[in-house]
């Protein structure tokens, strides 16, 4: 498979597809045309859709997922990356809506979106997987590098990472409304949020768990330099905090809104 330079959207419905490349094809978009949702593809009706090797630069959507968007369909992403892709609204690179989503060995870089999830936005999701996957520069206007929205069951494993995202909540990781949260061997590093958690901001969520996870020089002008958690629990086990190579105050850490459940 070569590279594609798109002119127009790719709707897929109803249909099992796997699109591959062993050549890292480059997938661009002129942005001569509009699209509404999913800049290049448009994923509906489920479809189970397998892509692997390919690159998306350079997508934008006036609504939700600058290169690639979908509901009640199922998407596994492999080996992949997402640069320099926009939406007016949510997921600047990728958008998901209801069932199963996984990324493995993907990357988004310099990802933005009018509100939330700069790289990547899901919602209403049950089973949602992200390995070995990282967002550097992604920005959102509202919420998170990458935002979990009324989700049940998130894997964020293998060693992911956030670097210099940014955000008005969350400048990594934005989780809203969502049960059973797990960042294991996750990295956030120099994030930063206009008012609080810089790293993550958590809401409304029950049992987001950081396990062996680090957060090093993240900060937030009001609430959390790495974590502001509100009306949520949260748990965090053998997981290191630092600013400028030193150890963070409780203050710098955590916003004042935590609640820490004795499991």
């Amino acid at each position: 498979m070569g590279d594609i330079d798109f002119t127009d959207q790719i709707t897929i419905s109803g249909r099992t597809v796997s699109i591959a490349s062993t050549t890292g094809s480059v997938l661009t978009s002129d942005r001569s045309f509009s699209a509404s949702s999913g800049g290049m593809l448009l994923i509906i009706e489920n479809s189970t859709v397998n892509i692997s090797g390919l690159h998306f630069v350079s997508g934008s959507a006036a609504s939700n997922g600058g290169c690639l968007s979908g509901s009640d369909s199922a998407l596994a992403v492999v080996d992949s990356s997402f640069t320099s892709c926009t939406a007016d609204n949510e997921g600047g690179g990728a958008y998901w809506l209801r069932t199963d989503v996984a990324f493995t060995n993907t990357t988004f870089t310099d990802c933005s979106a009018s509100n939330s999830g700069g790289g990547v936005a899901i919602e209403d999701s049950d089973g949602v997987h992200f390995n070995d996957c990282s967002f550097e520069a992604c920005s959102a206007l509202a919420g998170g590098g990458a935002a979990f929205k009324n989700c049940d069951g998130v894997d964020f494993r293998k060693g992911g990472s956030f670097s210099s995202c940014s955000a008005t909540y969350g400048g990594g990781a934005f989780v809203y409304y969502s049960d059973d949260v797990d960042f294991k061997d996750a990295l956030f590093s120099d994030c930063s949020a206009t008012y609080g958690g810089g790293g993550a901001w958590i809401q409304g969520a029950n049992r987001v768990a950081f396990e062996t996870s680090s957060f090093s020089s993240c900060s937030g002008s009001d609430w959390g330099g790495a974590i502001n958690a509100v009306e949520s629990s949260l748990v965090i086990n053998n997981s290191a905090f630092s600013s400028a190579g030193s150890a963070m105050s409780s203050s710098d850490v955590l916003g004042q809104q935590v609640r820490v459940p004795s499991w």
